[in-house]
């Protein structure tokens, strides 16, 4: 028996009075008892008891406040409460007992979750008939079978940059606190982990926010594409050019034409080619778009060619009409010929396949905004009116025409801001989405448009289909909604906010079904299967303490709007430092998001009664070392402790060539060993980069780190490139005590490749320090001047910009990751490259890690113990991060330095004896060169070690250089990543080495 039940039993049994037939009942004094009772289950704060009714000897109504109907209900805890309730009042437990508890007085026992539930009932399940998926790709060497293959997804991060009516200003919706903003930080989620999740488990996603952080776009229309056959133009109804900016009203998807073209067997011969002249070279997503017409074809085939690789989509071009759908993200080159998307008009006789605009890239904010004299105040969701009929907007008066037109534009402003970091009301407009549907409030508030539109947003894309048969959109059957956000508070004792969880019973039409029939209740379970997995991955990974909040059916926008099962996710406060030392690290924000996707997995496959698969981890250990004229990669799969089904089946080797951009994988076979290896052949002269994936019938794992071999066609020697550097992580805690806390304003934070929410550095660490308004945020405020970008994290990719610099001196290479190295391995090798940069230990919440990113670990240090080669080893950390007896040992008689100071440098600067010339580090957050923010100082150790470089500001030592009769060293106490000139530098290195 819970404790909370013992509580109650012993209160309630005081309160006791009379005979069974006469029963009096202390109201508060059980409402202390249920309150202790849900304790036990989540945090939900008191419960009031508004009225006891004792019928007879042995039936009892009590009814409570909407807090009881708020904990995770199953059927063991109502039957144990019950029978509780029952032998206090009855003396006896199968008494006829009853609680009710909210609002609409839900008796508890209906509010258990379907998984909670020990025998399944004949409620009807929530089911979409999927067909044919708006996007696939047809290049995957994969299938999905029992994951999320067909399902469409609505899903966002939180707010966004929006205008403000009143003060006449783009404004953030959320305070700027602790190095970063809500409107970006649930991005920090949402796009690096949770999307390409679900992605990789079979699953459309579809977001109303720009998805692309390239800040550069090209648009190429059908009248600039290349038509091989012949094409039918239509004038109208289509993407057309719009000048700089978008007004009031303005539709880009109304602005032009398309065409079309019957199919025809094959289709090679008649195409669309939309070829984009692109200023720079780098990733783009890709976008295409379409008209939906009669017979429009539900397999049209579009070719994406990315550095000169094809990869192959098939588009359901019945749904989606007139919009912007997202293909992928490929690595293009400024080689037009290299770089191109076609539409085949193949396919069955009698359909159709229309082709419009495609989309390069994700540029800047055009969507322009000006005050509107009746313009109304902010108000939050949930508080907007629910049942509100749209009607389309009024148009503005001041748009009509002439000189009224002309001054609108000129009081017109865009935020400034790339596209992805606006709110959800201007890529809609953007996208083509109708002003009905975005447009809530009629051009007087954006702040409330951003929020009641995307409710709206998801039903419009549901339209038509089985998902929303009653109203006409897109015809895009979403089967789950999801909106991500975080939660103010702040709690001074370090204790944990938690998350909290939202959805709606009832509609804005008041509706308790979706349109097939099924109960509303359905986005219960779903908001529990989410919250639970959620709390309990973290409790389980990081945080015990952990705090489960409410599973809360409250009439927000966001949930109560769409007409498929939606929650708002409040995860944690972003205002609460507890919270935020966690929320701050990658690895936190990669569990929670695998923890969403499976509790959206295992929905799903709950109302088609059908078995689920977890897709696997990333693999580890991988290695990639040349055996005669062939690759020999090595790698070992990794269990998921948390999920008994995320086995690998299968893996995927995806290969890059030079300067190309990657293949679409190849599956290698595998017994499912841990260990599993493989051999590719390579052509000298050529440089090869690999990465390989996990797969299961659930999908497939996000990748390895990117390794790279070459053999040169005249060898001069051979290289071991080893990367020693897998840290993600937050920026460090400059204090925490009772009076102050934050993180310190000199340590960066190190994203998974890129970082989407770092905003600026943290400037106000008192506690006392109150929150006034989002302009005066007190405890936590942060400068926002590096909002505007990306900045770069670590990019797993280091051995390829090393190998770059050894294929142009001649020497072949192969690499390594660090956790994969012996000494029978650093024995084949000559020289070894061992890249730290900025390896070292670091903390997550209240736990300490010390063994996930140690720069040299125990098997490293035992490895280069016996290595007798050259070594070039450099990293920011190689010195503060040893500091135990047996480090010190390790690095003054192995590696031949010892540490002396942390912060060596201000400047930047680097001299180095063999030139006096100062080379510079990049000491900032910045989107493109891994910052070297605070590196370390060292001095040689022992006869034969030497200064080679010093920092120019401080006159520390920043390399040392090592030599006897057998071998070479030179250890850098920067991340050699970090110069500006890093190709001169690591030349004038290895050339030194290789005498």
């Amino acid at each position: 028996m819970k404790r909370g039940l013992v509580v109650w039993f012993m209160m309630v049994a005081l309160s006791v009075m009379g005979t069974q037939a006469q029963v009096s009942v202390n109201k508060n004094e059980l409402a202390d008892s249920l309150t202790a009772f849900c304790a036990e289950y989540a945090s939900v704060g008191k419960i009031k008891v508004t009225s006891v009714k004792v019928r007879d000897d042995s039936k009892a109504e009590i009814y409570a406040t909407k807090q009881l109907s708020t904990i995770p209900f199953s059927d063991e805890s109502v039957k144990a409460l019950y029978e509780c309730i029952s032998n206090v009042l009855f003396g006896r437990p199968d008494g006829s007992v009853k609680i009710y508890c909210g609002d609409k007085d839900h008796e508890v026992s209906t509010l258990v979750s379907s998984f909670r539930k020990s025998s399944k009932g004949a409620d009807k399940p929530f089911v979409v008939k999927k067909g044919q998926p708006l996007v696939e790709n047809a290049s995957a060497p994969y299938t999905v079978s029992a994951g999320l293959q067909g399902e469409h997804i609505a899903l966002y991060g939180s707010h966004g940059i929006y205008f403000n009516q009143k003060q006449d200003a783009w404004l953030w919706q959320r305070a700027k606190l602790l190095t970063t903003v809500e409107d970006l930080y649930t991005t920090g989620y949402v796009m690096p982990f949770l999307t390409p999740m679900l992605e990789n488990a079979g699953a459309v996603v579809i977001q109303p926010r720009e998805r692309d952080t390239q800040l550069h776009e090209v648009i190429v229309d059908n009248t600039d594409a290349r038509a091989d056959g012949e094409w039918v133009n239509v004038t109208n109804g289509g993407w057309g050019p719009f000048g700089e900016v978008l007004l009031e009203g303005d539709n880009p998807f109304t602005m032009g034409g398309y065409c079309y073209k019957p199919c025809t067997a094959g289709g090679e011969g008649n195409s669309l080619t939309y070829t984009p002249m692109l200023p720079e070279a780098g990733e783009y997503a890709v976008y295409v778009s379409y008209k939906t017409v009669q017979n429009s074809s539900k397999k049209a085939r579009y070719i994406v060619c990315h550095r000169g690789v094809e990869t192959q989509f098939v588009v359901n071009q019945t749904m989606g009409s007139s919009m912007w759908v997202y293909l992928g993200t490929f690595d293009f080159s400024t080689e037009s010929d290299l770089n191109y998307v076609r539409l085949l008009s193949e396919g069955p006789a009698g359909q159709v396949v229309t082709g419009d605009a495609v989309k390069f890239g994700g540029g800047w904010g055009c969507v322009a905004r000006y005050t509107e004299p009746e313009s109304i105040d902010n108000v939050p969701s949930g508080k907007e009116g629910g049942s509100k009929k749209r009607r389309r907007p009024t148009p503005n008066p001041s748009l009509k025409g002439g000189e009224e037109l002309a001054a609108a534009r000129d009081n017109a402003t865009v935020s400034g801001f790339p596209r992805w970091i606006e709110g959800a009301r201007y890529w809609m407009q953007y996208s083509g989405v109708p002003d009905s549907v975005y447009n809530y409030t009629e051009s007087k508030n954006d702040y409330i448009d951003d929020y009641a539109s995307r409710g709206q947003w998801a039903n419009w894309l549901a339209g038509g289909s089985s998902a929303n048969p009653k109203v006409e959109g897109q015809h895009i059957p979403l089967s789950l909604f999801l909106a991500f956000h975080t939660d103010a508070g702040n709690i001074k004792k370090d204790s944990i906010v938690g998350t909290l969880i939202i959805y709606t019973d009832f509609d804005g039409d008041k509706e308790h079904e979706y349109p097939g029939g099924a109960s509303r209740q359905k986005a219960r379970d779903y908001a529990d299967y989410v919250q639970t997995q959620i709390v309990e991955d973290i409790r389980t990974q990081y945080a015990p303490e952990w705090t489960r909040r409410m599973l809360n059916n409250s009439s927000y926008s966001e949930s109560r709007t769409p007409k498929i099962p939606a929650v708002l996710l409040e995860l944690l406060s972003h205002q609460n430092f507890a919270d935020m030392v966690y929320g701050l690290d990658p690895r936190f924000r990669f569990t929670v998001s695998r923890a969403i996707y499976k509790g959206m997995l295992r929905f799903l496959h709950e109302q088609y009664g059908t078995p689920y698969v977890v897709q696997p981890l990333p693999v580890k250990d991988f290695s990639a070392q040349l055996d005669d004229n062939n690759a020999l990669l090595r790698w070992t799969a990794v269990s998921d402790s948390l999920e008994s089904t995320a086995e690998p089946e299968y893996y995927i080797v995806y290969t890059r060539i030079d300067d190309g951009d990657w293949d679409n994988g190849w599956r290698v076979a595998t017994d499912k060993q841990p260990a599993v290896e493989t051999t590719i052949p390579v052509t000298p002269g050529k440089r090869y980069d690999f990465k390989v994936v996990a797969g299961n019938a659930g999908g497939i794992s996000f990748p390895s780190e990117v390794l790279s071999v070459y053999k040169a066609k005249d060898e001069k020697g051979r290289v071991l490139i080893v990367n020693g550097f897998n840290r993600v992580g937050a920026p460090d805690m400059l204090m925490n005590d009772s009076l102050m806390a934050g993180f310190a304003p000199t340590s960066y934070p190190v994203a998974y490749k890129k970082d989407v929410i770092y905003i600026g550095a943290e400037y106000d660490f008192v506690r006392e320090h109150p929150w006034t308004s989002d302009d005066d945020q007190g405890y936590g405020a942060c400068y926002a001047d590096k909002a505007k970008e990306t900045e770069i994290g670590n990019t797993f990719d280091y051995p390829v910009m090393h190998g770059k610099v050894l294929q142009k001196l001649g020497y072949s290479f192969c690499s390594t990751a660090a956790s994969a190295v012996d000494s029978a391995m650093l024995a084949k090798y000559e020289t070894v490259d061992l890249i730290m940069g900025k390896q070292k230990e670091t903390s997550l919440g209240v736990q300490k890690i010390t063994k996930d990113f140690k720069t040299f670990t125990p098997n490293l240090q035992a490895a280069l113990r016996t290595y007798s080669g050259n070594l070039i080893c450099s990293g920011a950390y190689i010195g503060s991060d040893m500091r135990s007896k047996e480090d010190q040992v390790f690095t003054k008689e192995v590696l031949h330095y010892e540490y002396r100071t942390h912060h060596a440098t201000h400047s930047g600067k680097v001299k180095w004896s063999s030139t006096h010339m100062p080379y510079s580090l990049v000491m900032d957050q910045n989107p493109a060169i891994l910052p070297a923010e605070n590196p370390d100082a060292i001095r040689p150790a022992g006869d034969g070690a030497k200064i080679v470089a010093k920092y120019d500001d401080s006159g520390l030592v920043a390399a040392v250089s090592y030599q006897d009769a057998a071998h070479r060293q030179i250890i850098v106490s920067f991340p050699l990543e970090s110069l500006t000139s890093f190709e001169e530098v690591y030349s004038r290195a290895i050339m030194w080495l290789m005498k």
